[in-house]
């Protein structure tokens, strides 16, 4: 039952932080329609510093090691090697 619940716990995570990550690029576009004409010297060095923290983030998301992003279709091959290796382990068992 912990596998299980395990599983599901990284499924909704690795969705949420793919929202996220979809959300980063929205708000990123819209950041660059806004002209800094009409801003003060502090809001436009403040709208520069958002943008650079958009566009250059660490990591948004979960990494195997730092080294490959779980993404959903990373996510569907993990699951289903644990399904398949979880199905083979009960019918070698009985």
């Amino acid at each position: 039952m912990a596998t299980g619940s395990f599983i599901v716990e990284m499924m909704v995570s690795c969705l949420m932080c793919g929202r996220i990550g979809v959300n980063v690029g929205k708000i990123s576009a819209a950041l660059n329609t806004i002209s800094g004409s009409h801003l003060s010297d502090s809001e436009y060095k403040e709208l520069v510093l958002f943008g650079n923290a958009l566009r250059n983030p660490p990591t948004v998301g979960f990494t195997i090691g730092g080294f490959a992003a779980i993404n959903k279709s990373t996510l569907i091959s993990i699951f289903t090697f644990v399904l398949n290796y979880t199905v083979l382990l009960t019918q070698s068992i009985r």
